[in-house]
């Protein structure tokens, strides 16, 4: 199964970038649902949903098991420093952001 995930990891690196721009149309779409009474649960999973799905999986796991699957990677390109870059980039964001809030 981890070779079926990382069969390309170049391409890979870039889903934590993906989920979380993604989130962005996604967050103001359940939006909608928190002021209509009967649609409220659709709001809170979807949250959760978010929170869950970007936050822990896209900005804080993935992007460490990238780091190390390019750290521990025979071949050696000029490119993996940019992979990792954009792997870790929503993670940077999140950083900063709670950073500013302080």
């Amino acid at each position: 199964m981890e070779k079926m995930i990382f069969k390309n990891p170049r391409r890979n690196a870039f889903i934590p970038l993906l989920l979380f721009l993604l989130n962005i149309p996604f967050n103001r779409l359940i939006e909608i649902f928190r002021i209509i009474p009967s649609c409220h649960w659709i709001y809170e999973w979807g949250k959760l949903i978010s929170l869950f799905g970007v936050i822990f999986i896209g900005i804080i796991i993935f992007p460490f098991i990238n780091m190390c699957y390019f750290g521990y990677e025979k071949t050696e390109t000029k490119f993996n420093n940019v992979y990792i870059a954009a792997s870790f980039l929503p993670f940077l964001y999140f950083i900063y952001s709670f950073c500013m809030m302080m």
